[in-house]
């Protein structure tokens, strides 16, 4: 940090992401909640959770079930509300299989997890957006869209939102904003 500070170089936030191994609810948030709590002590810079999700890369690739990742999700999604500093989360998850675990919120032809149930209704927390610098552009509102895949056209709704609304679009799998 000091190295990009003594070249002029401002940093406002950090970006983080989490895979946990232990597919134990509770224990799962209180390691992610632990790590985002190291990273800010030695930081103390804002935190947006790029990407998290319950995957165990110590021996190959391993996924928890449908149920643990939804479970996980509920309790991981109530975790950043205690931490101020948490400004945005967004879930990892790419379409799950029909026939294998994983990580994703929707299938290939777009419907909800149990995962991604989780997420939609996930309460919203506080927005805690940075605030947009004369000249920046404000990223907050804009959609984003998956990439085309069977089953899924890039001109179908948006699965995942962006922002500070709690009103997706129709269609939209998410909820809230993903906390980016």
């Amino acid at each position: 940090m000091g190295l990009l500070h003594g070249r002029g170089y401002r940093v406002d936030f950090i970006a983080l992401h989490w895979y946990g191994g232990d597919f134990r609810t509770q224990a799962a948030v209180g390691q992610l909640k632990s790590y985002v709590q190291a990273v800010y002590k030695r930081y103390r810079k804002p935190i947006r959770l790029t990407e998290y999700a319950l995957i165990d890369f110590s021996n190959g690739t391993r996924y928890a079930t449908d149920a643990q990742q939804a479970a996980f999700v509920t309790a991981s999604t109530r975790m950043p509300a205690s931490l101020p500093y948490v400004r945005r989360y967004a879930w990892f998850g790419l379409p799950s299989s029909e026939t294998e675990p994983g990580s994703g919120l929707f299938r290939g032809d777009g419907t909800a997890t149990r995962a991604g149930r989780a997420f939609q209704a996930a309460r919203c927390p506080p927005d805690r957006s940075l605030p947009v610098r004369p000249g920046q552009r404000d990223l907050s509102a804009e959609v984003v869209r998956p990439q085309p895949s069977p089953g899924l056209l890039s001109s179908d709704p948006p699965l995942l939102r962006a922002g500070p609304s709690c009103r997706p679009r129709a269609g939209s799998l998410a909820r809230c904003p993903t906390r980016t």
